[in-house]
Formats: C-alpha cells, structure tokens, sequence
C-alpha cells in the first residue's frame, strides 16, 4: 500500500484539548513527510486556530480541512494561498443564525461560539450548561432542517447535512488526483466516521465509537507506525 496522504484528526488525536502537539508525535509527522506523505488535518475547528498550531509546530505545508470538512485551506499562510469552502444550502444557514439567537437567549450564561464561518460551534462549561445545550438541540434542530449535530467534549458542532470530514477528503483526493488507496485516515470520534469510510486506510484511536476500521490502535504513535510500515 503506497500511502501518499496522511489525514489526522486533531483532539483525541493529535493532541489532547487544549494541549500542544507533543514532540515525539511532531517528529512522527516529519518523518512521514520527509518520506513523501503529504499531511492533512481535518479537525472541528476553524483553519485560523489550525494555522497557529501548525505554526507552531513547525509544520507549515499541512492541508487544513476546518470546522468538519467545510472550510480546506492548503498551507499556514493568512491570506491562505489556496482555499474552498463546502457550500451549504441556504435554508440550513437560515436555520443554524435562528439557532444561535435562541441559544444566545436561553442559555445563561451565554456559550461562547467558535467563530467558523460555515459550522455554528457553541461550546459549554460543566454539567448544567452541557445539559441545557444538549436539550435544546434535542428541541430546535428537527429532522427537516437539514441539519447535523456532533457532540464533542467541550462543545457540539451544528452543520449543514452534508457537509462533513468524509466529503472534505473525497473532493481533497480528487483535488490531489490520488485514490482511495493511496490514504491513510487517523480519528477517535463520531465526526471522524466519514472520514474514515474515505480512506484506504482507517485508523482508529482508542473504542470511543464502534467504526468499522482497518486498524485499531492505542496511541498516535502507533498511529504513525503503522502508516508507515505501510509505505511502499
């Protein structure tokens, strides 16, 4: 299996929330990059916080696919080089800013959003907030709405149907003229479901969800070995 593409998942994955890349995992991600693997991120949060963490890291030429596959910008740059969007329909977007505006009433304190520029993000503290959240997506986001909702630990993404991780990687293939075979997809949560059915070579993190995978593993190191043991 001659692997060209290596797409990660970023929390639970790359790093734990909140918390740096660590070293050795950085020094995995050279070392396939300096075997030729180009290498993706495809994580729930906008490219502008993924840009200041590749920045940091040291890694400025990974493909960024932000808040869920909606937004895919090619390298760190601001202005980006190179970047599309994932077009939602208008109905969906109509729905998500009435979404907002109920939440941003009925909620106290008020949850801060992550400022995505397709996906609405709020993002909760504690058990009562998580709760209250989650009760009023159960209520407001309705079957017909065209609507997604993925639960995470610290917030929940609300997007348009549609517009997910498996559909950002099959356009970055084509865009990449690679196939399926030629891609190793790394993950640990529901959001990566999609983007693990895309790929020659799903890789699941820990047993959070049951995802029917290629390999499950236990560490991002084992991650990377892995892809790498594979490389032709």
């Amino acid at each position: 299996m001659n692997i060209k593409l290596a797409v990660f998942d970023l929390d639970g994955t790359l790093a734990e929330i909140g918390e740096p890349i660590e070293a050795r995992t950085l020094a995995g991600l050279r070392m396939l990059e300096g075997m030729g693997v180009q290498l993706a991120l495809s994580s729930g949060k906008p490219c502008a916080h993924l840009c200041g963490l590749l920045r940091q890291a040291g890694l400025p030429e990974v493909i960024m696919m932000g808040e869920n596959g909606a937004v895919t910008q090619f390298g760190i740059d601001l202005p980006p080089r190179k970047q599309y969007r994932l077009a939602g329909s208008a109905e969906a977007a109509q729905h998500l800013a009435g979404i907002k505006s109920i939440i941003e009433q009925r909620i106290r304190p008020v949850p801060w959003f992550q400022p995505g520029e397709v996906v609405l993000t709020p993002f909760y503290e504690g058990q009562d907030e998580y709760l209250a959240l989650k009760e009023l997506l159960a209520e407001q986001v309705k079957p017909d709405m065209d609507l997604q909702v993925f639960e995470h630990a610290d917030s929940f993404d609300i997007c348009p149907k549609g517009i997910h991780k498996g559909q950002a990687l099959r356009r970055l293939i084509q865009e990449l003229e690679l196939e399926k075979r030629q891609v190793a997809a790394v993950g640990d949560g529901e959001n990566d479901l999609p983007l693990w059915q895309e790929a020659g070579l799903a890789i699941q993190i820990g047993n959070k969800v049951q995802a029917k995978v290629d390999l499950r593993v236990n560490s991002i190191l084992e991650a990377i070995a892995a892809i790498r043991e594979r490389l032709g």
